[in-house]
């Protein structure tokens, strides 16, 4: 379930949720440069900010910390949502992806989060549920 989650997170979420702040926000979130389009500097992006999230995410688990409290996990993901963001964002004229403050990527990494807490949320009810 967890891979299937990754691949949706990179092939729709990021990418969705980047167009729509680039189409709302024209002025504080910016998609493409001179070599990328909106589009392929969305996916691209996606791409970087997922790849980034899964790298602190692995170093999370491997440090063995818990994360059974709901809050503690869902703060974690926003703190590695946001760091990625921030840092795909540092790169702009290789990723496509332009921010105009770290308020964005606080605000990016929260949505995220909390839409990935949703989903763990209802793929632990419908595991209870199976057995």
């Amino acid at each position: 379930m967890i891979i299937l989650e990754n691949r949706l997170l990179y092939i729709f979420f990021w990418p969705l949720l980047l167009f729509l702040a680039a189409s709302i926000f024209t002025a504080d979130v910016v998609l493409g440069t001179y070599r990328f389009s909106t589009f392929e500097a969305a996916v691209y992006a996606g791409f970087w900010i997922t790849f980034l999230a899964w790298v602190v995410w692995d170093f999370i688990q491997t440090r063995g910390v818990s994360l059974s409290n709901r809050v503690f996990g869902v703060t974690i993901l926003w703190l590695a949502n946001s760091a990625a963001v921030w840092m795909v964002a540092r790169f702009a004229h290789l990723t496509g992806l332009g921010i105009s403050s770290y308020r964005w990527a606080l605000l990016l990494g929260l949505i995220v989060a909390l839409a990935q807490g949703t989903v763990w949320a209802n793929a632990k009810k419908t595991k209870k549920r199976k057995r």
